[in-house]
């Protein structure tokens, strides 16, 4: 049987700078954070929007997708 709990950490392993899930880009436009772009890998959603607002209308921050839980992967 395949580990799938080791599956998931090892796909939250950063090898250098790479991001082996993908990304997303968030634009923040003057009041809230608006999903622009998501580059997540299959099997990854993009994250959360970022918690704290931007410095200014048009900021783009990019996020490090995350992992989708699977019923699978929970066993």
């Amino acid at each position: 049987m395949k580990n799938h709990s080791q599956d998931i950490q090892m796909s939250f392993c950063c090898v250098g700078r790479s991001i082996p899930m993908g990304y997303s880009l968030w634009e923040f436009t003057g009041v809230t954070w608006k999903l622009k772009k998501d580059a997540s890998s299959p099997g990854a959603r993009p994250s959360a929007a970022p918690k704290v607002p931007g410095l200014f209308a048009g900021q783009i921050r990019a996020m490090p997708s995350v992992v989708v839980a699977t019923r699978e992967s929970a066993i």
